[in-house]
Order: structure tokens, then C-alpha cells, then sequence
């Protein structure tokens, strides 16, 4: 197999991480500033934050007993899952979401699929992908923060559907600080340019 660091720094794609549907879709237009247009450096600093930061995981650990796994596929039985959709309503059972690339072994290609998974603790859980052979499975990703996390699935969510898509590019466009109103304070595209988060 080829090395996974060198399969995801090939198929690493800012678009990606791009909710640009959702965000046209929820109304919520003010997010559209913070997304990378040709040329302005954006997506290259997103993409140096996003390999400085990540990190690699061997393998994700059966979460399939525990009480917020079994009360999320009770709630979510109607529809389907996928593994944005699934980590994120894991999160908010107090696991923690992580997005980033991952491979799985048992697929017939080498490659590197953007994805979403939850931790506990040191334990990588995965409930999308947990048939077969979990041990050998790779995972390269960042962690985004509750807070950050349960505004964006409010705030893109249409109607009665919840948000269930790519949140790390946004989490790290926008400052999680609120104004002396309560308004979430999206970050200048100047202060965007070298900034580490």
C-alpha cells in the first residue's frame, strides 16, 4: 500500500471541506466571505493548519454498546446515516468530533476518503465503518470544538433537518467568540492570512 500521509497529501482537496451547498441552502450568506476564491491564499493556509495540526489513528475501537451510539441509531433509524451526520449527533453525547481523511481497508482502491469519526477518551470510535477488520483501518483528522460544532448544525441546518456535513474549514475560519448581543463574530479575511488556528 502506498504510504497514507502521501495518499491524503495527494488527494487532499480544499472543496472538501467546503459546505458551500449548505451554506446557500440555510440562507445563512454571511459564511460565504469565508470561503477561498482563486488565488487569495485561503485554502493554502487551511491546508498547512489542517497537516500541522491533524492527527494519525491505526484502527477505531467497537462503539457499538455504548449508551449514546445505541440512543443515536434509535433516533436516526428513519434515515440515512453517514458518517458526518453520525459523528456529529455522537458529539453531542458528549463524544468528540474529529473530520479529516481516512482509509479503509477492506476497499478495492487506495484511497484516501474525507470523513468524520468520534473519539472518547484515547478510543477512536467509527460508526459508520465498523464491519470487518476496524484494526486496520487509518485515520488522519482534526478535532473541532463543541461549541463551534453545535452553532454551525444549528445555524445550517434548513428546517427540520439538521446539518450533517463538513465543519473543520469553518471552525477554523471563525473566531468562537460572541459580541455584546451574543453574535458569533466571523474573523476578517485579513486576519484569516498566517494565522495558526
Amino acid at each position: 500500500m502506498k504510504d497514507f500521509l502521501a495518499l491524503i497529501t495527494d488527494q487532499f482537496h480544499i472543496a472538501h471541506f467546503l459546505p458551500v451547498e449548505a451554506i446557500i441552502r440555510s440562507q445563512k450568506r454571511d459564511y460565504l466571505h469565508l470561503i477561498p476564491r482563486g488565488g487569495n491564499g485561503i485554502a493554502q493556509d487551511f491546508r498547512v493548519w489542517f497537516f500541522k495540526n491533524a492527527r494519525q489513528f491505526d484502527g477505531s475501537g467497537d462503539g457499538s454498546q455504548l449508551p449514546a451510539v445505541r440512543s443515536f441509531l434509535t433516533r436516526f433509524s428513519h434515515r440515512e446515516i453517514n458518517a458526518f451526520l453520525t459523528a456529529q449527533a455522537l458529539a453531542q453525547d458528549s463524544l468528540e468530533f474529529w473530520e479529516g481523511y481516512a482509509f479503509h481497508s477492506t476497499l478495492p482502491v487506495q484511497v484516501a476518503i474525507h470523513h468524520a469519526w468520534n473519539k472518547t477518551g484515547s478510543t477512536l470510535l467509527d460508526s459508520t465503518w465498523t464491519k470487518g477488520q476496524e484494526s486496520q483501518n487509518l485515520y488522519f483528522g482534526v478535532p473541532v470544538e463543541r461549541p463551534v460544532l453545535t452553532r454551525l448544525q444549528r445555524e445550517l441546518a434548513v428546517g427540520s433537518e439538521p446539518y450533517a456535513g463538513p465543519v473543520a474549514f469553518l471552525s477554523w475560519a471563525i473566531q468562537d467568540q460572541r459580541d455584546a448581543g451574543g453574535v458569533f463574530l466571523a474573523r476578517p479575511r485579513s486576519a484569516l492570512l498566517g494565522n495558526g488556528r
